[in-house]
């Protein structure tokens, strides 16, 4: 899947629509997963939208008692290949938006996320704290914190 994405960019930069210049990855959940992978191993990508990012922090709760997803597989340390928490320290240059996290999700809990956020080399990184957000689901009127070091 970590391939896949990375020849999906590749393929993209081959055709005579790409300016050169711009290579956004954008995705939830898994979709976010992909992306973070896909910013990581390619230093061409110059921003990622990434939302719910599924799978961070899968060492978090062995051994630092965070939370873990439900039904998360059970930790070894060749996870830590495939964690968006360790793929983010390769991502110095591209700007990094997580448009949504939410506070109530236990598919892809806030504390994953946040250790990836704050793991991210880049100096431009936001992301959007939904209270009371799920997986699937965002309250009609949700309180939203934002966490941002980038350009306003």
């Amino acid at each position: 899947m970590a391939l896949r994405g990375l020849r999906a960019a590749e393929y993209v930069k081959t055709l005579p629509e790409w300016n050169r210049k711009d290579l956004i990855v954008k995705g939830g959940s898994q979709g976010g997963l992909q992306s973070v992978w896909v910013a990581a191993l390619d230093p061409d990508v110059t921003a990622v939208y990434a939302s719910i990012i599924w799978c961070c922090d899968l060492a978090g709760a062995e051994k630092a008692k965070r939370c873990s997803a439900v039904g998360r597989v059970k930790y070894f340390p060749a996870l830590e290949y495939y964690d968006p928490v360790f793929m983010a320290k390769r991502i110095k240059k591209a700007k990094f938006v997580i448009p949504r996290a939410g506070l109530g999700d236990y598919t892809s809990p806030p504390s994953g996320i946040a250790v990836c956020y704050n793991n991210l080399a880049t100096p431009d990184k936001t992301v959007k704290w939904y209270q009371g957000s799920t997986h699937g689901e965002i309250p009609e009127k949700p309180e939203i914190v934002t966490w941002s070091t980038g350009k306003k």
